[in-house]
């Protein structure tokens, strides 16, 4: 198991926090049992605040960040879109980018799934996510 370690970032003001992948040794990605890698350093999107997109466009194309997690829940999922497209119109290509967003627990019943994912995909202005996690609190 990994223990992640939450960081915040004061160098792009509305990119609130990374988190770090603790494990053996330093890595830049970590590899899945379904051999998909994912990037060990991600950007985290809670709290992202008013220049969302620009700080996420900056975060991929001039820090590197290349994993960039966010929630409709967040609110954010809208500018985190607008930052995602520019950085592509920039030159990174999408299967660079690991995208992670979550499903709320409240829309957790067979007629909210697939809408939910939907409205991230559309928000978000992508054909796939990377990863879609179940987030199963209440707060």
């Amino acid at each position: 198991m990994c223990p992640w370690i939450l960081l915040y970032v004061a160098s792009f003001p509305g990119a609130v926090c990374m988190y770090i992948a603790m494990g053996q040794g330093e890595q830049d990605h970590f590899v899945l049992k379904s051999g998909h890698a994912i990037p060990s350093i991600g950007l985290g999107t809670w709290r992202a605040g008013s220049d969302t997109a620009h700080s996420v466009q900056t975060a991929i194309t001039e820090a590197g960040y290349r994993h960039v997690d966010t929630a409709a829940q967040y609110g954010v999922e809208k500018e985190v879109g607008k930052g995602l497209k520019a950085a592509m119109e920039a030159g990174i290509n999408r299967k660079d980018l690991f995208v992670t967003s979550k499903l709320w627990c409240t829309d957790l019943v067979p007629n909210k799934v697939r809408p939910a994912l939907q409205n991230t995909l559309k928000d978000l202005q992508l054909e796939y996510l990377d990863l879609y996690l179940v987030r199963n609190q209440k707060h």
